[in-house]
């Protein structure tokens, strides 16, 4: 084997295992199985509704911010957290749990400076959440075949 083909396969699995991690800290979908008590399919439904929830419930927060409306802000604040907790997208959860806490303090300049990071880790989620449903396809389908 070439020089250039171990260091090609050597990148490779860095690439793999970087993205594994990055998962990891995006998506706990181990957690977010134990959750499910194992069932793939509510997994999989859960991850897509979460998505496709998501950019709506930010717009929503959002228009609460610049209208002012503090327990609205505050609602939909701990709602979200509450459904980032439940799919394990833990990094997520921490931003709008920061989000929530300025929101409950009335320190709404704090809750602008932390949208930026809620619209990133939005982004990583719906990156992980293609790898995450893969990777439960995959999952599903070695459990039938060794039924």
């Amino acid at each position: 084997m070439s020089m250039t083909t171990k260091h090609e396969l050597g990148a490779s699995a860095r690439a793999a295992t970087s993205a594994a991690d990055e998962m990891a800290q995006v998506l706990a979908l181990d957690e977010l199985l134990r959750r499910c008590m194992g069932c793939v399919p509510l997994a999989q439904r859960l991850l897509t509704s979460f998505e496709m929830r998501f950019n709506s419930e930010v717009e929503q927060i959002v228009n609460s911010l610049h209208d002012g409306d503090v327990p609205r802000l505050v609602r939909l604040t701990h709602q979200l957290k509450g459904a980032a907790g439940n799919v394990s997208a833990l990094e997520l959860r921490q931003v709008l749990e920061a989000m929530e806490m300025a929101a409950r303090e009335k320190q709404l300049d704090r809750v602008v400076v932390l949208l930026p990071a809620l619209n990133e880790e939005g982004a990583r989620f719906a990156q992980c959440k293609v790898s995450a449903l893969a990777a439960l396809s995959r999952q599903a389908a070695a459990s039938e075949s060794t039924n």
